[in-house]
């Protein structure tokens, strides 16, 4: 319990920071030893993370660290952490000692010394294919994504995603469609939603398979820790398949950390007149696996599996994806400025403006109307700052 708790307060203390995780981890490579000097170090009884004998360069942890670690503040955050997931049967915490903590975190140099689980703690056994791809993908990209992750989740894999916007909600829709399993891997705190019109999509998620945070409760959002948590895209699954990443695209972060760990980087070829395509045809030029259709990419991973993906799912307390039901959360009624609003969008981006022209509203309540089917999952705001009819 003790052990539990030091890895708890390192998570608090110091969530997401990959220097420091990495820097404890090349001192004391075995997570079970880790775990006891982290007790001892938070005893006061063990000093050695602190000093330069066992490594060269600056100590992992800091004196200021330290003090953060042991004051009661992050045992309090902790605590609360704890209560969250003692609230609900399908919540889980685990450290990198647990049996069902995914063997593909531990073998990174930074596991995350906590892993929050809102579902499925079984989902975490299956192999998985990572998806990601662009916030504001073109049609066909939205459509190829959704198509990929069906396919792929009928073949017997978990689609691991992050669930944002775009080619990620895509993703998990995809997989879901079929009842198949899927993993979304959050940028929060396992308490927050983001963004908060995937509230529905995340509950569907839990139904099927997983949300996984390394973040602690009440963790709201935070630009750097979105590609921080690529990694951990990249460590569950056993390649990672990019659809529509622009050059300078965050994505391409989970791509470089899949090169990193000696995983299958799989890129979908784009128009060469689209920005969003780039990133992925860089990729291709510089080795990696142009892929077309699933059966590539299943040929692609076949030889790193080290299970049956005909294993029973349901023997492990999860849904068949030949056999699962697919169901329709209920959708609250529109009202008629949303309505109006929603008749009048159309596949491509239409501005503001225009809208209130089509729809004969004022700005205040097309904008206002926009949100409400944006939160609904009925519309969808392009980077240009239009908005568009979400693809059903």
């Amino acid at each position: 319990m003790q052990q539990r708790l030091a890895w708890l307060r390192l998570a608090h203390a110091a969530p997401g920071n990959s220097p420091v995780l990495a820097g404890l981890r090349e001192i004391e490579p075995d997570l079970d030893q880790l775990g006891l000097r982290l007790t001892r170090l938070l005893d006061g009884e063990d000093d050695a993370f602190t000093t330069r004998a066992e490594h060269e360069g600056p100590p992992p942890l800091t004196g200021r660290l330290i003090r953060r670690i042991r004051d009661p503040a992050a045992l309090k955050r902790a605590e609360a952490t704890i209560r969250w997931a003692d609230q609900a049967a399908d919540r889980h915490l685990l450290i990198p000692t647990d049996a069902a903590y995914p063997s593909g975190l531990q073998a990174l140099p930074d596991p995350p010394p906590m892993l929050a689980v809102t579902g499925h703690l079984a989902a975490l056994d299956r192999p998985g294919i990572a998806m990601v791809g662009s916030r504001h993908p073109s049609r066909l990209g939205l459509a190829t994504a959704r198509r990929f992750a069906s396919e792929l989740a009928g073949y017997g894999f978990s689609v691991v995603s992050g669930l944002a916007i775009g080619i990620d909600g895509a993703a998990h829709r995809g997989a879901l469609d079929i009842g198949g399993i899927t993993l979304a891997v959050a940028a929060t705190g396992p308490d927050r939603i983001y963004p908060a019109r995937h509230h529905d999509l995340a509950r569907q998620i839990t139904e099927r398979g997983a949300i996984v945070s390394e973040y602690p409760r009440g963790d709201g959002v935070h630009r750097w820790r979105f590609p921080q948590r690529n990694r951990l895209i990249a460590a569950l699954s056993y390649g990672v398949v990019l659809i529509e990443a622009a050059r300078r695209s965050g994505t391409l972060t989970t791509a470089r950390h899949a090169m990193d760990l000696g995983k299958a980087v799989m890129p979908v070829p784009g128009s060469i007149a689209q920005a969003q395509s780039s990133g992925g045809h860089d990729l291709i030029r510089e080795g990696a696996a142009l892929v077309e259709d699933t059966a590539q990419i299943v040929a692609l991973v076949s030889p790193a599996l080290d299970v049956d993906l005909a294993t029973d799912t349901e023997a492990a307390g999860l849904m068949s994806p030949a056999r699962g039901d697919k169901k329709s959360a209920p959708h609250q009624p529109l009202d008629d400025d949303a309505e109006r609003a929603l008749a009048c969008l159309e596949e491509d981006a239409i501005d503001v403006d225009s809208l209130c022209l089509r729809c004969a509203l004022p700005p205040a309540r097309v904008l206002a109307a926009l949100s409400r089917l944006e939160l609904a999952g009925h519309a969808e705001r392009h980077f240009s700052g239009g908005y568009a009819r979400c693809l059903s």
